[in-house]
């Protein structure tokens, strides 16, 4: 229901040729898609490669080496002015600040290759404000949305001591 809202929400307030880009797990990626598709156009499907191992993924006694980013866009579907790389070399395990944490070095990588300085990105479960970080850093506004007030707390706590 939660992919459902997103899409929702996406689809109401992206302008023509924005994009959703959202990190996904695998095991229930048909029915994402499925959800997104309802809202906006599908427009490629990257991913962020794992260093190490890879976690067990014990329901299908798998080791996983990548995590899939979906990218979604508002409208007709317009290419971007660059060609970009779909695969995003990982930058290792973030988890110091949220258990959901994501990589900072990942996530400018997304905001360089699909934002220009100045654009306004809205990241809905910020978690621990990976997003409005590497926003700041690379002149990018950012809209955190966080339900858990004390994580919503710590991550503008976060954002302000990195601009």
């Amino acid at each position: 229901e939660l992919w459902d809202a997103l899409g929702k929400v996406a689809s109401e307030h992206l302008p023509d040729g924005g994009f959703l880009i959202a990190y996904s797990g695998k095991a229930h990626l048909p029915d994402v898609h499925n959800v997104l598709s309802d809202h906006l156009s599908y427009y490629w499907q990257g991913i962020v490669t794992h260093q190490g191992p890879g976690a067990k993924i014990f329901s299908r006694k798998l080791r996983t080496g990548y995590k899939p980013i979906l990218i979604y866009q508002k409208g007709d579907l317009t290419a971007q002015e660059e060609f970009v790389s779909d695969v995003i070399s990982g930058t290792g395990r973030e988890k110091d600040d949220h258990e959901w944490q994501q990589a900072e070095g990942e996530a400018a990588e997304l905001l360089e290759r699909f934002t220009a300085l100045n654009d306004t990105v809205c990241d809905p479960m910020c978690g621990s404000g990976t997003i409005g970080v590497a926003c700041s850093r690379l002149r990018r506004r950012a809209v955190l949305i966080e339900r858990d007030e004390d994580t919503l707390h710590s991550a503008r706590e976060k954002v302000r001591n990195n601009e």
